[in-house]
């Protein structure tokens, strides 16, 4: 039995929300229900509920665009002191109406700002404090609403004085957060320094590093070492760096890494991946997410389809993936495929010690110990045998005392 919601929304908009929550949160509580109690459910209900009401009628949203809010953000509240205090807040500061619709529209989860005068006035204070007048302040938060995510003393204080610095306006300043979008959270503005460094180094002037930095900013926030990887890139390509175009191909080549960086997430993905599979990997080897599709199946197909090793698995020994297909994962997953198929595994094993190990190592362990099926193991090593093969795998089947 699904419980109802406790739909609080106007009547006026009752069918249009309706028709959406019964299209888009059906699936979501059909889960819940699986691993709650029903007290649990209708409590959960009641604050997604109020949630979803509450950004229709006090924040202005449309209900598609609340509806979504919850899911997406994880937002939910079940009584309105917290959020209205920070609705409060803004207006006190000159925030009308469609302030609040257009922030909370960009920034839904400043209403968990509580209490306000702590976490969202000190960071109001500093905007006044830099020169943003009262009557600009609703209209510059709105328009970068970036600037009051994160700390104000190891965030949004350092970088925007590295930004003004380099920048000189605040206008140009405020614009370049605001494309920076989750960038200015998300990557520490540390790198920022070394990268504009290095381009002067190779003689970059400071007129185009502002070009640059205003126009595309996320290229200077990347990490320092991949950012020097791009621009010895651009210089082997024959770019001259006193000309504009220098930078263009430096923008050029940073796209199409984050096409393949897309590309390679949206592969794992379809083979199963979790978000925290793929974040795990990266976390252990960043350059799984720049491969080649080609090595990227191959590697996948291998492992996870013909050795059948989870995703989290091979999260966890990521750098296989910087390893070479055919001398290193193949002859070495064609000796163990074999060596599970005829029992002679004994003790523990790990993917890490099958194909992160010397030569020398795997030979001795998973090769030459087997006296009597060491011939055979070999010949599987130096690529002579295919064990995936099916008319292996019969041949195997009849007779598993040989290969």
């Amino acid at each position: 039995m699904l419980y109802p919601l406790r739909l609080l929304v106007p009547l006026s908009n009752f069918w249009a929300f309706s028709n959406l929550c019964t299209s888009q949160l059906t699936h979501l509580q059909f889960l819940r229900h699986l691993s709650s109690s029903p007290a649990a459910i209708e409590e959960d209900e009641q604050r997604l509920s109020f949630t979803i009401s509450y950004l229709v009628s006090s924040c202005g949203l449309s209900p598609k665009r609340a509806l979504s809010i919850p899911q997406s953000h994880g937002l939910k509240f079940d009584s309105p002191e917290k959020p209205d205090s920070v609705l409060a807040l803004l207006r006190n500061h000159g925030f009308t109406d469609a302030h609040v619709a257009k922030f909370v529209h960009r920034y839904p989860l400043a209403l968990c700002y509580y209490p306000p005068e702590r976490t969202l006035l000190p960071k109001i204070e500093f905007l006044h404090s830099i020169g943003i007048s009262k009557e600009d302040l609703p209209d510059v938060i709105c328009r970068c609403p970036y600037i009051l995510r994160g700390s104000l003393e190891n965030l949004i204080n350092p970088a925007y004085s590295m930004l003004k610095s380099i920048l000189q306006s605040n206008e140009k300043v405020f614009t370049t957060i605001n494309r920076l979008g989750p960038y200015f959270v998300q990557k520490s503005t540390k790198n920022l320094c070394p990268n504009v460094a290095l381009l002067k180094e190779i003689g970059i002037p400071d007129s185009r590093i502002v070009v640059l930095l205003y126009n595309r900013p996320q290229v200077l926030f990347i990490e320092h070492l991949q950012f020097r990887g791009l621009v010895d890139e651009v210089v082997k390509l024959g770019f001259d760096t006193s000309k504009v175009h220098f930078l263009f191909a430096l923008h050029v080549q940073w796209n199409l890494y984050k096409a393949t960086r897309d590309r390679c997430v949206k592969i794992y993905e379809d083979w199963g991946w979790s978000n925290a599979d793929i974040s795990l990997a990266f976390q252990r080897h960043p350059f799984c997410l720049i491969l080649s599709e080609n090595k990227l199946v191959r590697i996948l197909d291998l492992l996870m389809n013909k050795m059948a090793f989870p995703a989290g698995e091979i999260a966890k020994v990521a750098i296989v993936f910087s390893l070479s297909f055919e001398t290193r994962i193949f002859p070495r997953c064609s000796v163990l495929k074999v060596l599970l198929l005829k029992g002679l595994i004994k003790e523990k094993w790990t993917l890490r010690s099958v194909l992160q190990t010397t030569e020398k190592y795997f030979l001795e362990r998973f090769v030459t110990r087997y006296h009597e099926d060491k011939d055979e193991l070999l010949s599987l090593y130096k690529g002579e045998v295919d064990p995936f093969e099916a008319s292996f795998s019969e041949r195997f089947d009849k007779n598993p005392s040989k290969l």
